[in-house]
Parts: C-alpha cells; sequence; structure tokens
C-alpha cells in the first residue's frame, strides 16, 4: 500500500482538479502539508510523486486552453469576467432569472475582467483579506446548514468529530477543510441572483464528504465516551 499511495493520491488529486479546475489549488496546499510532513518521516518523495501524477493528469486539459483560446487558465478569465460583471449588476440593484443569465451593470469595472488576480485586489488588499475571511465564516455557519439541511442533526456531530481530532493534535481534517474552501471562500460574500441570495451551493459542495467523515468521527467518539462513562471501560 505504501508504494501504490502516491500514485492513487495523484489520480485522485488529478481526478478532482479536472472536475473543477479549482481544484488543482485545494489539491496542491493539501499536497504540501504531506510533503511537510514527509519530511519529517523521510518520506517526502510521496506527496512530490503525488504533485506530479496530478500535474500530469491536468496538463492536457491545460494545454487544450492554450492552443484553442491562447491562454492555459482562459476558463478561469471567463469566470472572473462573469464574477465582476455580476457582482457590479447586483450591487446596482438587477436582478435575475437564473445564475446562467447573461446581463452585467453598464458600470461593470470592465478593466478588472478576465484577470483573477485584478479581481481579487479591485477592492485593496485589506478588503480582499477581509472578503476571504467572511467567506470562511459563510462557508461554515450559512453554507454548510443549507447543504445539510435534510440532516442538521448530523452538524453537532461534525462539531463533536472536530473536537476529538483537536484533542489528539490532529490537524490534518482542519488543514484539509480550510484548503477545499480556499478556492472559493472569496466569492461566497457575493449575491448572484439578487441581493441576499448569495451563490450556488454547488460552489461548496466539496464540503459534503469531509464533513460527513467528521460526523462518523463525532458520532463514535461519543458513543466511546457514553459506553465509557455508564460501563466504567
Amino acid at each position: 500500500l505504501a508504494k501504490i499511495r502516491p500514485w492513487v493520491l495523484g489520480l485522485a488529486a488529478g481526478a478532482a482538479a479536472l472536475i473543477r479546475l479549482e481544484g488543482m489549488i485545494a489539491v496542491g496546499l493539501c499536497l504540501l502539508w504531506d510533503l511537510r510532513g514527509g519530511r519529517r518521516g523521510g518520506r517526502w518523495a510521496q506527496p512530490v510523486k503525488a504533485l506530479v501524477v496530478c500535474f500530469i493528469l491536468t496538463a492536457p486539459y491545460l494545454v487544450m486552453q492554450k492552443i484553442n483560446y491562447g491562454r492555459f487558465f482562459s476558463s478561469h478569465r471567463g469566470h472572473a469576467a462573469y464574477w465582476v460583471e455580476r457582482k457590479s449588476a447586483v450591487e446596482s440593484g438587477a436582478s435575475f432569472d437564473s445564475p446562467g443569465q447573461a446581463g452585467g451593470a453598464p458600470n461593470a469595472p470592465a478593466g478588472n475582467a478576465g484577470s483573477w488576480g485584478k479581481f481579487f485586489v479591485s477592492e485593496g488588499l485589506p478588503r480582499m483579506i477581509l472578503r476571504w475571511a467572511k467567506g470562511y465564516v459563510l462557508g461554515f455557519v450559512w453554507y454548510l446548514p443549507r447543504i445539510w439541511q435534510g440532516a442538521l442533526w448530523a452538524i453537532p456531530l461534525m462539531a463533536a468529530g472536530f473536537v476529538f481530532l483537536i484533542k489528539c493534535r490532529d490537524w490534518r481534517m482542519g488543514i484539509f477543510l480550510l484548503a477545499v474552501l480556499f478556492p472559493v471562500a472569496y466569492i461566497l460574500p457575493l449575491d448572484q441572483i439578487r441581493p441576499g441570495s448569495g451563490v450556488e451551493l454547488r460552489f461548496v459542495l466539496p464540503l459534503v464528504w469531509p464533513t460527513a467523515f467528521l460526523a462518523g468521527i463525532g458520532f463514535d467518539g461519543i458513543r466511546t465516551w457514553l459506553y465509557r462513562l455508564f460501563l466504567g471501560k
């Protein structure tokens, strides 16, 4: 298992990145964290192999964008233009029937369109950091309950699971959750359809399975605690 682990990780990471290219950022952060731990244990080659496999899988898509559209990350430029126009339009009072409906505000800052970098820093570095922090808060406080609205009872189990991991000084899940949300945290405070609408839940769906894993840890931890409390074992 140890020999195939980096290749399996790389395949999974590449698949995650191809499903949603922003996932490459989360994948990179997680594998870099693994590299940090691997250096201590002399296993630094494993996360490096996984990163290489991930890049090999995603490279054809990036090259295809370069050949057809002139840029490796052409799709991200389109996303940047979309969010600049949509943000300006909704803030100007516009309302849309669906997230995909075309339209922008006449005063949309065209100079920012097509560049993720300019989109991020258009309001200045302090506001960018605050927006990212707000996105993290909204991700866990507002969007997570909406994802689990049919099973809200699982959220206390997630919290319990996180507490149990922290007590064991296991920071990996916390780092993973932060990494998963990092690529989309900046847009979570925006409104996509009308004021107060927020964005589509699909942007935070990567939170589903790690939080389900946390709920399982919480359930097992509570079960063990109750077992010891009442049976003294």
